[in-house]
């Protein structure tokens, strides 16, 4: 069964990694993640009346698809996905 990352849960993630959210832009929000002050992932938030799939965001983040709905539904932590960055060698 395919995940399915919608607008709800991007700002669920969004919120769960402390972004800072930028809503300068026409039709998406961008959730900025921030550690130490450095800027080490974003992804796009559509504004869309739609509740439009944001298939995108467990890429813009390096994780997979079922990590990002761990970090939707709350089994996944900020704690976690930064641990999950080291080991990439992202941070």
């Amino acid at each position: 069964m395919a995940i399915i990352i919608d607008t709800s849960k991007a700002k669920e993630i969004a919120k769960k990694l402390k972004a800072e959210i930028d809503t300068n832009h026409k039709k998406h929000d961008f959730a900025l993640i921030y550690e130490n002050d450095k800027l080490i992932a974003k992804f796009g938030i559509r504004r869309s009346s739609a509740n439009i799939g944001h298939d995108y965001v467990s890429k813009q983040l390096y994780i997979s698809p079922n990590q990002a709905n761990q970090l939707a539904q709350c089994p996944m932590k900020r704690h976690h996905w930064i641990e999950e960055m080291k080991k990439q060698n992202r941070l």
